[in-house]
């Protein structure tokens, strides 16, 4: 129903706000192509991403959020970062990873434990997949 009360505020105002929210939706772009998609089946927060030295190689891993602030969170295990983009690349079909194919593809990962991952796919069912 329409115009059925007074308004809190004027439609004209509304419909500015939405076309806002609208405009600032589209200019959310991840820094990286995995941000808000893993997930932890434990505590339900995002994994992040985090690089350090070992050994003077660089590694990226992704781990859990409440692991990363505070060393009493959630001990869920910590993906590298080319693993996971192998892991992907494989899920896809492609020869090597595609951000691009990604996004359009995957709609979550779920991290269930040190051994499996669930890809949820858009349009499609999900899929249980072993970590190396």
């Amino acid at each position: 129903m329409t115009d059925c009360h007074d308004p809190i505020i004027k439609r004209e105002l509304f419909e500015k706000v939405q076309i806002e929210l609208v405009r600032r939706q589209v200019l959310i772009n991840p820094r990286y192509c995995f941000s808000s998609k893993i997930k932890c089946q434990i505590c339900g927060k995002n994994f992040s991403r985090r690089s350090h030295k070992k050994n003077s190689h660089k590694a990226t891993l992704w781990q859990c959020t409440s692991r990363k602030k505070s060393k009493l969170g959630c001990e869920k295990i910590e993906l590298d970062e080319v693993e996971l983009k192998k892991i992907c690349a494989e899920i896809l079909a492609l020869p090597i990873f595609d951000e691009t194919t990604f996004a359009e593809e995957i709609k979550s990962i779920q991290v269930l434990d040190d051994e499996h991952l669930s890809f949820e796919f858009y349009g499609r069912d999900k899929k249980l997949w072993p970590i190396r």
